[in-house]
């Protein structure tokens, strides 16, 4: 018996596709057009597309969209009837169960199917039995001698070899006519879920609860395909073992021996169950441990910026490898098993036949040719059934038992209340727009619920601003919700007349471009457009990107930061032009200056028609809105304007911040606004506006965002590659045959692949050897059997006692081949993993700053990760792949060994064969990428849908999202059903291939024998026969498990790519420059004539930058963009081209090592999220302070009480617990590794989002009094934090427009800085002036002295110098402040002649 016969069965690629590929292939087998279609040899469509798909790409259009009876809106609500059913009786006293109302939904389906599975193994019994008979014609009465020439009944002959043939037809037309009823379930389960989501209460949507629906609708769902064929079985399986029990015993008169075989069978199923279950729990540890792995790549890649300024790369690549290390030892366990279990299922039909026959032997019984083909025929038809199917069934029905239950329980949770207000029951006045009566309010139903609200009446005034104040946790947000309907009302009554624009807290992207997060659905108006661009400070922002606001967004788009969603999210609300604007403390996580324009222009300008409920901590704000509603556990405390809440003795200024703007007349605000905003304040725009042309190459539609969205699966062109200007990260779906070859070099080398080819050699050939001698020794046993009915202890022992051992070593043999193979694989392929892995990893790493500037961090992370999770689960689906061919190549050998005549037909059959395996192969990559894009794009709305289903609700566009769903879900269905035609398609003919094979072998046999008179032994006919019909369970699965490993090998290929990666070239000579150990000794940096464009357009240029910061300088740098102040950073640091020269301390930064240079430039970025390992590794990666050190410099930043409350304190691992932590409290670490290294360049960034007032003034404190022989860069948003600076440079445009004290350029009334602080209030006006002049006259800037021996030993710079006293080139500005500078630096340490 043939070792994969009993593994590639069709029946079993259920288990092998969810395990392996994730794409079932055989539970169901039809298109949208039907499933009779597939079974016609001449189905035309299907072959039309793959014949284009061979010559050219497919894409979504070439897709069929899906019958009516398929389609997402359909099957819902079939479904949705079934269990509104259940909800009744649930009602009416019952028990609802989702179980029963699938099975009154998919009961006539599940039952035909199961009918015709039933039918087929019938016929696989029916078919054993017959090729019994037809052996048993060339079976000789007593003798060895040859059948004489005609000896064989002509007519039984003839008809018994037609029946086997008919029959093996009718199976192929069965086998590929399975229906897909396990689709429609998990279709119309995912549907309803998500339909439920948008009726969810907000207390029923927490952070695990849409864990668990993510988890549900993007993995456990497949449970329902899967399940539909091994659960049939669950009857089937005991009703065959009744069957052919019968037969074994009666039939074919084996008797109780044959019960033997019967009992191994049986003893396999408890012990596959065991190992099923093993599996899952080992699986499951090797989830958590690549959990583990994939946050730490997260932390890695999302701070990549910060990695590179700090050159952690070698420490990080060290943490993750000893991740992964943990991972692999939990996959080698697993790998154990599955090369144990590959083995068991290889071998399992060796043992059977052995223990059989020789019980058979021992109890004297006479045993035929025909009584062994027969009986192996049987044997595997059973052992398929209750080893394999029956287990599996068993397993998957517990498993879609568990999801159903959890499906049920969701589709249980509470619901919103459909109306959570009414307008009608008490007529509002006509100027009120708000009203609340007595109202109390919960987060869940129920009057036990905790309240958020409690006794509120309010009263809100159309066409006012409402400022809503108060202390954390007072109730401001849940007034909100209540007037989007988002709380469950307990008591009093709500009103609200007009169209509500929702702003959260947090900002929700959809996936799609900027623009269609802005307009929304709404009509598309140019001018408006602009408009409320200008009013939401996006203008600079979207200039910024290369694609502008067409520019994709979201899970796999371009991760854009905190304060940039909020202005977008913003945006979607104003253009929406409602009634009624609730804003939830958008401002806290926007910089101040983004905050006062926005403030300004949008919502005391663009707004100021509409009435606003503005949640905030701004004084300004408090001072300039109508009305301010103070509000204090859960209640509304007091309301009315500023000054009557102040005369009252209320001091809101309790709950709300210092930084305030410059006063706004409400009256003047049409000074401020253009003519444009004016008309849309007033609601007189005329929405008739074309949108802008569309740039080339980016499609203004649907499909077009979605391919972008989508490009990390469906991008297709070069090879990964990168240089000077271009560094892409593009995806290739197919896989060259050189990947192969890398992928078992890296695994075993040439040794260790000669090793394996041997292995599998000998494998075979001892396969073959067991069923060629258990033919021949059958031949001669029933001589032996019919001169002697001795026991095993009479004659018959004496003359087969050679034969027995013989046979014995040969089964022995192969059960230890096939053990040894298949560990050998799975240890090649885990470390073929392993390294590939590790590759990646560094080459990724050591990549220079700009790829991921081209290739977001997302999209690199999400690529990476795929793809080493498709390489860890390579092995058993490419060992059975393997080992499917070798059975195949056996075949062919055995067939043509017993009849030369038949490789007339073998050799065009095999190439025929090979030319449909080639051609499936070339024609289904696209479609199996289009059906892992489709269902991509499926999950990612349904993320996306939970994030932001309180706006969704708000906006009032659950229809339009549900059909959005509706879309995606029925293309993931249309792409899921040409998969599986293809896979019918291809394989029908394919098994035609074998049907001509069957057709030849029977046929051949007769023909040699009844026309040519040469002699065949029964023996030979059946083990050629044997062979032969089992093509039907092998080429299927070799031709879909080659096309599998084929696409699972495009990641191999993936990741090797990574290694054609240009790293980041250090061009730094130190055999000619060696800087001494000391430097930088002093700190002083120059820029000479230094120029660098950005890697996007905009403002994201440097022009001819010429400045000096001197030694020990505490310099204010403000940038009119965050891209300017990007790139200045960036090439300080080495991480941009530049042209000019940067100096520190006189020697060019390009001469010096790369990591040594950033190592001495100490960068406390502005959101720091690179925190790997312990909080001691990140204060200290090199062990280089004590333990008494770290405590210090933590209890300096105010971080002692914080790190003492950790589980391990300095060893607990950062990487959880940094998530909970503020921005602020983030860089108070960085903070803390400055004061134990205290560089002498550090670079501070003040973060896009306001810190809290304790952490600002530790950080504030500690920078002006702890880093005094320090060279600070302030980089800057507003001028309150520098204006104490010995200098500020201010840089705008790609210039640097002026470098001077800041109090003798608040002098100068046409400077930038000048402007930037007339712009705060009168009061803040005035202290700020004060502390610039109390700085400049009494703490100036004192030079340290400096040593001119320090310079001898730098480099000279390159090109042509000139002496410090010839500036006549340089502007004015830059002379007065570079003479006094120069004059401590030898004359040629410093060139002016490069302008």
């Amino acid at each position: 018996m043939s070792t994969q016969q009993q593994q590639q069965h069709p029946r079993q690629e259920v288990t092998s596709a969810a395990e392996d590929s994730g794409i079932t292939v055989t539970t169901s087998g039809s298109s949208s057009r039907g499933p009779l279609c597939h079974c016609l040899p001449g189905f035309g469509w299907t072959g039309r597309i793959f014949w284009k798909g061979y010559h050219h790409t497919l894409d979504e259009a070439d897709v069929y969209d899906v019958l009516p009876q398929d389609s997402t809106v359909k099957l819902s609500n079939n479904l949705g009837r079934e269990w509104e059913k259940e909800l009744y009786s649930w009602k009416t006293g019952g028990c609802p169960s989702l179980m029963w109302a699938l099975w009154r939904c998919y009961r006539p389906q599940i039952i035909a199917f199961s009918l015709l599975v039933f039918l087929e193994e019938c016929l696989r019994v029916v078919q054993a039995v017959l090729m019994g008979f037809f052996i048993r014609l060339f079976e000789t009465p007593s003798d060895l001698s040859p059948s004489p020439s005609g000896s064989l009944v002509v007519p039984d002959v003839y008809l018994f070899a037609a029946f086997i043939c008919i029959i093996f037809l009718i199976g192929i037309f069965i086998d590929h006519n399975f229906f897909h009823h396990g689709y429609r379930m998990r279709v119309a389960a995912t549907s309803l879920i998500y339909r439920k989501v948008m009726r969810l209460t907000t207390s029923s949507l927490s952070g695990r609860q849409m864990e668990e629906i993510m988890n549900l609708v993007t993995r456990e769902m497949d449970i329902f395909p899967m399940v539909v064929l091994p659960a049939t079985y669950i009857v089937i399986g005991p009703l065959q073992l009744i069957v052919v029990s019968y037969l074994l015993w009666d039939w074919l008169d084996l008797g109780a021996v044959a019960m033997a075989g019967v009992a191994v069978l049986l003893l396999l199923f408890p012990l596959q169950v065991f190992m099923a279950k093993l599996s899952h729990v080992l699986r499951h540890k090797g989830e958590v441990l690549s959990g583990q792995r994939l946050r730490i790549l997260q932390l890695l890649f999302s701070g990549i910026e910060e990695l590179k300024m700090t050159c952690w790369e070698a420490m990080c690549e060290k943490i993750v490898k000893v991740a992964r290390e943990q991972e692999l030892k939990q996959q080698q366990r697993l790998s154990s098993l599955q090369s144990f279990n590959s083995a068991l299922t290889l071998t399992a039909g060796k043992l059977v036949m052995f223990v059989t026959f020789m019980l058979a032997l021992a109890a004297g019984v006479t045993v035929t040719s025909s009584q062994v083909f027969t009986a192996m025929m049987l044997f595997e038809t059973l052992r398929v059934s209750l080893s394999i199917l029956l287990p599996s069934g068993l397993l998957y029905v517990r498993d879609m038992l568990a999801t159903v239950s959890r499906v049920q329980k969701i589709l249980l949770l509470d619901e919103k209340s459909s109306v959570s207000f009414r307008v009608g029951y008490q007529q509002l006045q006509e100027n009120m727009a708000v009203r609340f009566v007595s109202y109390y309010a919960s987060t869940d139903k129920g009057m036990e619920a905790p309240m958020v609200l409690v006794n509120v009446d309010l009263d809100v005034e159309k066409n006012k601003m409402y400022a809503v104040v108060g202390p954390p946790g007072g109730g401001k947000s849940c007034l909100l919700l209540a007037i989007i309907g988002e709380l469950e009302r307990q008591k009093g009554q709500l009103f609200h007349h007009g169209r509500i624009g929702f702003v959260p807290s947090l900002p929700w992207l959809c996936p799609g471009s900027i623009r269609d997060n802005i307009v929304f659905g709404a009509e598309f108006s140019q001018s408006r457009y602009n408009q409320v661009l200008y009013a939401c400070s996006l203008t600079q922002v979207l200039d910024a990107y290369p694609q502008g606001d067409l520019t994709v967004v979201g899970e796999r788009g371009l991760l854009l930061d905190i304060s940039t969603q909020a202005k977008i999210t913003l945006a979607r609300a104003v253009y929406q032009n409602c009634d009624i604007y609730l804003i939830d403390d958008i401002f806290s996580g926007m910089d101040p200056k983004s905050a006062m324009h926005i403030f300004k222009r949008c919502i005391t300008g663009l707004l100021r028609s509409k009435t606003r409920l503005v949640v905030t901590d701004n004084t300004h704000h408090a001072r300039v809105a109508d009305y301010v509603i103070l509000m204090s556990q859960s209640r509304v405390h007091s309301s009315g304007t500023y000054k009557e809440l102040q005369d009252n003795g209320l001091d809101v200024t309790t709950f709300l911040n210092s930084r305030t703007y410059k006063n706004v007349d409400i009256s003047r605000l049409s000074d401020l606004t253009s003519p444009l905003i004016q008309d849309l304040a007033g609601g007189s725009v005329i929405l008739t506006g074309t949108p802008p042309a569309t740039p080339l190459g980016v499609k203004d539609s649907p499909s077009g965002s979605y391919e972008m969205f989508h490009h990390d699966i469906k991008d297709s062109g070069d090879p990964l590659i990168s240089n000077d200007s271009d560094t892409s990260f593009n995806s290739t779906t197919s896989s060259s045959s050189g990947c192969y070859n890398t992928y078992f070099i890296l695994g075993g080398g040439l040794i260790g692949i000669v090793i394996f080819i041997l292995l599998c050699v000998l494998q075979q050939g001892g396969f073959i050897l067991c069923e060629w001698w258990l033919a021949y020794w059958s031949e001669h046993y029933q001589n032996v059997n019919q001169s002697s009915t001795d026991t095993l202890f009479g004659p018959a022992r004496d003359r087969l006692d050679e034969r027995l051992y013989i046979y014995l070593a040969l089964v022995v043999f192969s059960v230890l081949l096939g053990f040894l193979q298949a560990a050998f694989f799975f240890f090649i392929a885990s470390r073929a993993s392993a390294v590939l892995h590790n590759i990646a990893l560094h080459s990724l790493l050591q990549t220079p700053l700009s790829f991921f500037r081209i290739n977001t961090p997302g999209a690199v992370l999400s690529r990476f990760v795929r793809d080493v999770g498709i390489v860890d689960t390579l092995p058993p689906i490419f060992l059975d792949c393997l080992q499917s061919f070798s059975l195949l190549l056996a075949t062919v050998v055995v067939i043509g060994a017993v009849n030369y005549w038949l490789f007339i037909i073998i050799v065009p059959l095999s190439i025929a064969f090979l030319v449909a395996r080639h051609r499936f192969h070339e024609s289904t990559q696209d479609v199996e990428r289009i059906e892992l894009s489709s269902k991509s794009a499926v999950g990612a709305h349904i993320m996306s849908s939970l994030d932001g289903v309180t706006t969704l609700r708000a906006f009032g566009v659950e229809q339009r999202f549900l059909h959005t769903f509706d879309v995606h879900q029925d293309r993931s269905t249309a792409a899921c059903y040409l998969h599986l035609a293809a896979d019918r398609w291809f394989g029908m003919r394919v098994d035609l291939i074998g049907f001509a094979l069957v057709l030849g072998t029977t046929l051949g046999s007769v023909l040699m024998v009844q026309y040519q008179g040469m002699y065949l032994p029964a023996s030979l006919v059946g083990l050629a026969l044997y062979y032969a019909i089992n093509l039907l369970n092998v080429q299927q699965p070799a031709l879909r498990k080659s096309a599998a490993v084929h696409f699972k090998m495009g990641s191999v290929e993936h990741l090797m790519q990574c290694y054609q990666l240009c790293p980041e070239l250090d061009m730094s000579n130190e055999a000619e420059s060696r800087p001494p150990s000391t430097w930088p000794q002093y700190g002083i940096i120059t820029f000479e004539g230094v120029s660098a464009t950005g890697a996007s357009k905009g403002p994201n240029t440097m022009r001819n930058v010429w400045c000096c910061i001197r030694a020990h300088e505490k310099m204010g740098i403000m940038f009119k963009s965050a891209a300017e102040q990007r790139l200045f950073l960036s090439m300080l640091q080495r991480m941009a081209d530049y042209s000019g020269f940067i100096r520190i301390d006189g020697i060019e930064i390009q001469n010096i090592n790369l990591q040594k240079l950033r190592e001495k430039i100490f960068v406390i970025s502005q959101d720091p999220r690179l925190f790997v390992g312990t909080v001691r590794h990140n204060l200290d990666p090199v062990s280089r302070f004590t333990d008494a050190q770290i405590w210090r410099a933590l209890e300096e930043v105010h971080l002692t009480n914080l790190v003492q409350s950790l589980p391990e304190k300095l060893y607990t691992d950062l990487s959880t617990v940094a998530e909970g932590l503020s921005t602020g409290r983030r860089q108070l670490f960085r903070l803390a590794r400055a004061l134990l290294v205290h560089p002498k360049i550090l670079v501070y960034e003040e973060p896009l989002s306001s810190l809290d007032i304790m952490c600002n003034t530790i950080i504030q404190v500690l920078l002006k009094t702890r880093f005094e022989h320090t060279t600070l860069l302030h980089f800057a948003h507003l001028p309150d934090t520098v204006i104490d600076s010995d200098r500020v440079m201010v840089v705008s445009d790609g210039k640097l427009h002026e470098v001077d004290a800041p109090h003798l350029l608040l002098q100068n009334k046409s400077s930038k800085f000048h402007r930037l602080v007339e712009e705060l209030t009168l009061t803040e006006i005035s202290r700020l002036r004060h502390v610039a002049k109390e700085k400049y006259e009494n703490k100036p800037y004192i030079a340290p002295h400096i040593n001119p021996e320090d310079f001898e030993n730098s480099l000279p710079p390159r090109g042509d110098l000139r002496g410090p006293g010839d500036l006549q080139g340089l502007p004015t500005f830059h002379s007065a402040r570079l003479v006094g500078v120069l004059n401590q630096l030898p004359t040629n340490k410093f060139s002016t002649n490069r302008l």
